[in-house]
């Protein structure tokens, strides 16, 4: 047995964004968790570190070994009162609600922005009360959601980005800041392309200009396109 051990590959580490404030919540730390469940050869399985949350952790009080692996780049802005706009489809959101508390918390004038989704409203709209409660409160400047089963056609975030493209790029010319968190191999695709697109259409760009000011200015020299994409 020791020697199969020694072959085997080590588990790679299971990262997840934080979902809450440190300010807001002292001695916490809450996460935004799917479970994976699916079934293989006629025999259950799951992800291994998501189905031990969920089924193994021993909630009297047991230790649990975890790691920080602290982020220096998706941050806030230090001026509290720049703009900020948050596209975090499904569990995505979890950075966005740490954001929209440490926000809170902070009392700054920087309006704030969240594009939200995921299949349905009536079984994914995670946080729900939280988000009318900002809505209300008017922390929440204004929430924009793309559910792609509850109708006929399919929406995605990135068809919503589309959708209010000149007040994007409105927020684009003032500074603000523009976040994404969630699936890199579609969603974070789809809304780069979606994201130049608008340069172009109301920027009144050429695809290479919008293409340069998207991934060059933007994310790079400005470090205002920040990404945590898995």
């Amino acid at each position: 047995p020791e020697e199969f051990f020694e072959l085997s590959d080590r588990l790679k580490p299971r990262l997840y964004s934080i979902a809450s404030s440190h300010d807001a919540h002292p001695g916490f730390v809450e996460l935004t968790v799917g479970i994976v469940r699916f079934e293989y050869n006629n025999r259950p399985r799951g992800g291994l570190c998501t189905v031990f949350m969920a089924d193994e952790i021993d909630t009297s009080g047991a230790p649990i070994g975890v790691f920080m692996s602290p982020t220096k780049s998706f941050i806030l802005p230090e001026d509290k009162d720049t703009d900020i706009i948050m596209v975090g489809p499904g569990t995505g959101i979890a950075p966005f609600r740490a954001f929209m508390e440490q926000r809170v918390f902070d009392g700054g004038k920087g309006r704030n922005w969240l594009f939200f989704g995921d299949q349905s409203a009536k079984t994914e709209f995670y946080y729900k009360e939280t988000i009318e409660d900002w809505m209300d409160s008017g922390d929440l400047y204004k929430f924009t959601t793309a559910w792609s089963r509850d109708q006929e056609e399919k929406i995605y975030v990135q068809h919503r980005l589309k959708e209010h493209g000149a007040e994007i790029w409105e927020w684009f010319e003032n500074g603000a800041y523009f976040y994404i968190c969630g699936d890199k191999t579609y969603m974070a695709k789809d809304v780069h392309r979606a994201l130049i697109a608008i340069a172009e259409d109301h920027g009144g760009m050429s695809n290479e200009d919008a293409t340069h000011f998207i991934e060059k200015t933007m994310m790079r020299e400005q470090k205002r396109y920040l990404r945590d994409v898995y």
